[in-house]
């Protein structure tokens, strides 16, 4: 089978190298552009696009979308981050790609912190909000580094868990009332949790470090003038080819899933 690779991202080249290296024959768009009619596979880029006009292929010419899904040849299987609109294999939601994908985004995470604080992990007051796939994984690593981690979660259950696991829960109604004792706050929600009324009540001092997406767990925080590091596709930049393996492991699965080899 052939697969054809459409994007720039440094984790596509190593998942071409992986695949390559399990007998998958790999080309790549940007090499050969007319490759797409013969492929029985394609992968693209996470996300395929950041402007829902043109690839994401950074350091390429822009090409539309539009240009892009009229090349795509109707029988093959098309996998990468969610497109609107198309019969797309999103891996993103896949959990066994989530959670791969988890522990570089969160080691680029405390990398981010120990590079951007003048306090040692062991010394800070920690926040976390969330308890999905990246939290779960980042709190384990700090729990292990740090004394002093307090995690805000929704649901009961999930509030239930942490306390289990030896850690302070609180519900993400309260971070008015512990976000003026943190020194470091990481957020994996895709919410606005950190309203302005929170923000108010922030240290000064305090590094929140985004991680859902961009902005997502702020509303103004330009107006709060907190310290704000957004950090978006962390896996592709502090881990690419670890990412990259996860990504081509993911691919390999979904081939089999889909009879295609």
């Amino acid at each position: 089978m052939k697969l054809v690779i459409v994007g720039t991202d440094r984790r596509l080249s190593f998942a071409a190298q992986r695949l390559r290296q399990k007998g998958i024959t790999v080309d790549s768009y940007f090499h050969t552009k007319d490759c797409l009619a013969s492929a029985d596979a394609v992968l693209l880029p996470f996300p395929v696009s950041r402007d829902g006009i043109t690839l994401n292929a950074p350091g390429e010419t822009a090409i539309p979308l539009t240009e892009l899904q009229a090349a795509l040849p109707p029988s093959a299987l098309i996998m990468g981050g969610a497109w609107p609109d198309m019969p797309i294999v999103d891996l993103t939601k896949r959990d066994d790609f989530a959670l791969l994908n988890a522990i570089p985004t969160a080691e680029g995470a405390l990398s981010l912190a120990i590079e951007n604080t003048d306090l040692s992990l062991f010394d800070s007051k920690i926040l976390v909000t969330g308890f999905g796939r990246v939290a779960r994984i980042l709190v384990d690593r700090l729990a292990g580094l740090c004394p002093h981690v307090t995690v805000a979660a929704r649901k009961s259950s999930d509030r239930a868990e942490i306390t289990a696991l030896g850690l302070c829960a609180v519900s993400t109604d309260e971070l008015s009332k512990i976000i003026g004792d943190c020194d470091l706050a990481f957020n994996t929600v895709p919410y606005p949790l950190f309203t302005d009324d929170v923000l108010k009540k922030a240290n000064r001092q305090t590094l929140f470090i985004e991680l859902a997406s961009q902005d997502a767990g702020f509303t103004k925080c330009n107006q709060q003038n907190i310290r704000l590091l957004c950090a978006p596709g962390l896996p592709g930049k502090t881990a690419c080819r670890s990412a990259g393996y996860a990504l081509a492991d993911t691919v390999l699965t979904v081939l089999r899933d889909h009879h295609i080899d």
